[in-house]
This record gives C-alpha cells, structure tokens and sequence, in this order.
C-alpha cells in the first residue's frame, strides 16, 4: 500500500514540473505593444517664397530656369474690367540652364496656374477676361521658341482672380512642379510695359 501510494505521489510530481517547465512570460505594460504603422499620407508640395528661382524641365526635357519677377494688380477701367475683381500681371525671368529650350504651354501638359489660398484647383493663364488686359500684345509673352544659355529674356502671365495673393503653380509634361507664395499686394519689376499699356487705357494701378 505505501508503495503504492509513492509510485502515486510520484507521478503527480512529475506531472506538475512538466507543465511548469515553459519560460513565464513577462507582463506587457500599456502601450509597449508594436509600433504603429507609419503615415503613408503624401508630403505638402514645397512652395517657394516670391522671386526664387527653381529649375524644372523644358519641353524636350533640358533644364529652364524661371524666376517669378512681379506682380501687378489691377481693377480694370471703363473699357476693360476683369470678370473676378483682379486683372494681374505676373512678370518672369526665364533662361535655359544647359541647352536651348522653352517652357511647355498647357496645350503639351505644361504651363502656369493659380491657386486659391487652400486650394488644389488649378485657374489657367488667359481665364475670364485676361486676354483683353490692355498689355496684351504689348509687352512680351511666353512663347514656344527656344530659350539660350546665358541670356534670361522676361515674359509677362496674366490672370483673371476672384481674389489677391493664393499660389502661383508651374506644371511641366514630364509631372515637374514649381510653386510660389503670389504676394497680395502690386510688387517687384519687369511691369514697366504693363503700366505703360494702363496708362494708355487711363489706368492706374
């Protein structure tokens, strides 16, 4: 009987350092669990501030350099008003950095846009009435002819804006952008023909 009783005592023995055998696992504390996944969302676009330079590719894919220049506000007069509440005239210099070449127009997937302040949604050059701006055809345009190296040439956009200020959006084919902060208020050069063509309508800015 007794020995019967230790063979007993035995196996529960053995039964219990089995199941206590595994390694006991430590506590979690609260928020020591995995890592969370990084934010996939897209980084804000880089706006650049008013008159620096960024680089982006012309239309056969060669470097061009745009600097926006000047900014003019304008109401309009009697015989041209602006659809929105501005007429502005956006002065640039450009120039090939390598090889001659020249900025795509919208028609080849380029070109210059506004965009309201908080807003993705592009206004192109020549919207509403800014093709009937008194400089139009005065002063110089851009152009699909080619920029050299080593000799900067200036152009002048013109907009139709419901509102002063917001983001001046350069897109190039290739989904190059450059962007910058449009001031809200009349400022820089390269508008002394703008003003002149005011003049002759009778206009001051």
């Amino acid at each position: 009987m007794r020995l019967a009783c230790a063979a007993t005592a035995l196996v529960f023995l053995a039964a219990a350092s089995a199941c206590g055998s595994g390694a006991a696992k430590e506590p979690t504390e609260p928020g020591t669990g995995a890592a969370p996944a990084p934010s996939t969302a897209p980084a804000a676009p880089a706006v650049l501030p008013w008159a620096t330079p960024a680089t982006v590719k012309g239309k056969a894919g060669h470097p061009v350099k745009v600097t926006p220049a000047g900014v003019l506000y304008t109401r309009g007069g009697a015989r041209v008003k602006p659809a929105g509440k501005w007429l502005a005239a956006i002065s640039l210099r450009l120039e090939a950095a390598e090889r001659a070449d020249y900025l795509a127009p919208p028609a080849d997937g380029g070109g210059f846009f506004w965009l309201a302040a908080g807003s993705e949604e592009p206004t192109p050059t020549s919207n509403g009435e800014s093709v009937t701006a008194p400089w139009v055809g005065r002063v110089a345009s851009l152009m699909a002819r080619d920029l050299q190296p080593g000799a900067p040439e200036s152009a002048v956009i013109e907009f139709d804006l419901p509102r002063s200020g917001g983001t001046l959006l350069l897109k190039t084919p290739s989904g190059q952008t450059a962007r910058w902060t449009l001031p809200a208020r009349t400022t820089g050069r390269g508008l002394d023909g703008v003003r002149a063509a005011l003049a002759e309508f009778g206009i001051t800015s």
